[in-house]
């Protein structure tokens, strides 16, 4: 996909300026191990330009792996465990977020493979025009990116978290651009022709919805824009700026659904519609009929769901089971704690559909 990036505070496109930087004729940003650093911090990107004009790679990259956003529940890791995460071979994705200092937000990561949410943000891409490259905003470590490029899909991530992109490259293997870059700040690149821009459990961050949402459009340039899993105040999710439903539907032109409908379209379901309490919503600028992606090429990815165990299931976490149990009150059926001791269809896709089996990374 050809693009220009944007500088976010002039709004210039950005050129190159040497090997680990671009420029906007008023500022250098930097690109560390291929991930260019376009958020609008000061302290941190002077920083980081410093180390790399010192020729201190390492420091550069340990800097920016060490940082955080503003909702984070832990501190940020010490040298001496990012130093472990860069050089350790063979490290599996839950200690490198551990190392990382990711706490409970490494057991999401972890696990969203696992949980109804995601299906349902699967089966939203799937009601999007097939032939769009996708941009995905606040990508995290790159589990749609993953999956949209072993389905063929050409993708573009952006995460305001530099190490969330370091894992979706090196562990999670996403090969297309990465970016950090702050969409609420600014639309952070350009394309040249219409795009999907995919955002999913997280537009509910971002403060100034409004500006985050004229970005998005502006990214698709007349593509598809789709928003997921936003959060409402009836969710018990805690961070973030959740607004009531109906306040959700005055920022678009687009039908405003129950999430719900999502997570239920993947098993060909419906929901009933327009539920006022619903804790999390979802609409999509642009959508199309619903045209299923061939998600899984190759069934040896496939591997037991890891919160399936002897009949039982093992929770990662108190608060991962809260979240999984109020996102699944709508499956009907399809919820682990139904299909544990169910006998398991013999169709190995049918098993993927249903989450006994899962698309997990190797190094998971």
């Amino acid at each position: 996909m050809d693009y220009p990036l944007i500088s976010p505070t002039n709004g210039n496109v950005l050129r190159e300026d040497g090997a680990h930087f671009l420029t906007d004729g008023e500022r250098r940003w930097p690109v560390v191990d291929g991930i260019p650093f376009l958020r609008p911090d000061d302290d941190l990107r002077l920083a980081v330009v410093a180390d790399l004009e010192n020729g201190n790679e390492r420091d550069a990259l340990c800097r920016l792996l060490a940082d955080q956003d503003r909702f984070s529940p832990t501190l940020p890791p010490e040298r001496a465990a990012i130093e472990r995460v860069i050089d350790k071979k063979g490290l599996n994705l839950r200690e490198a977020m551990a190392l990382l200092s990711y706490g409970p937000v490494g057991d999401y990561f972890a696990y969203r493979w696992c949980s109804p949410t995601f299906t349902g943000g699967l089966h939203m891409l799937e009601r999007t025009p097939a032939h769009q490259a996708v941009v995905e905003v606040a990508c995290g470590i790159g589990h749609f990116l993953r999956a949209l490029e072993q389905a063929g899909r050409e993708v573009v991530g952006v995460d305001i978290v530099y190490s969330k992109l370091w894992l979706a490259r090196r562990i999670l293997g996403v090969k297309g651009p990465l970016i950090c870059g702050d969409v609420e700040a600014g639309p952070v690149i350009g394309t040249s022709r219409p795009t999907t821009v995919f955002c999913h459990d997280a537009f509910y961050f971002f403060e100034f919805k409004e500006a985050a949402l004229t970005h998005l459009r502006q990214i698709a340039a007349g593509g598809s824009v789709a928003v997921g899993h936003v959060h409402t105040r009836t969710s018990a999710h805690e961070a973030g700026f959740a607004l009531e439903r109906a306040a959700y539907g005055k920022l678009t032109d687009a039908f405003v659904r129950d999430d719900a409908d999502f997570m239920l379209g993947w098993y060909g379901k419906r929901a009933v519609v327009g539920d006022p309490a619903s804790v999390a919503v979802g609409w999509i600028e642009g959508e199309t009929e619903h045209r299923a992606i061939e998600w899984i090429k190759n069934n040896d990815s496939l591997r037991k769901n890891p919160l399936l165990q002897e009949r039982k299931i093992s929770w990662p976490s108190a608060g991962w089971r809260q979240e999984y149990e109020e996102d699944s009150q709508c499956l009907n059926g399809e919820s682990l704690p139904e299909l544990i001791n169910a006998e398991w269809p013999a169709d190995v896709l049918t098993r993927y559909q249903k989450r006994l089996l899962i698309n997990l990374p190797g190094s998971w």
